[in-house]
């Protein structure tokens, strides 16, 4: 019993320290479709007028993880 208590204790400092591990072991379920979809929405923007130029580099950068 004694075990068990230390084991959920390490998992929980795991998890505490490591966000990114609790991502990878999960998975980030989804996010690059969003990333691509967002993509896709912003290239419409900017073929229909909406945007400008620099507003689409701009928000591309951003996207992908610039600045």
């Amino acid at each position: 019993m004694m075990f068990f208590g230390w084991f959920i204790f390490l998992i929980l400092i795991v998890f505490l320290f490591k966000p990114d591990y609790i991502r990878s072991f999960f998975g980030d379920r989804g996010t690059e479709e969003r990333r691509s979809r967002a993509e896709e929405i912003l290239k419409e923007r900017y073929a229909r007028g909406e945007i400008d130029e620099e507003e689409y580099m701009r928000r591309l950068n951003n996207l992908k993880g610039g600045e």
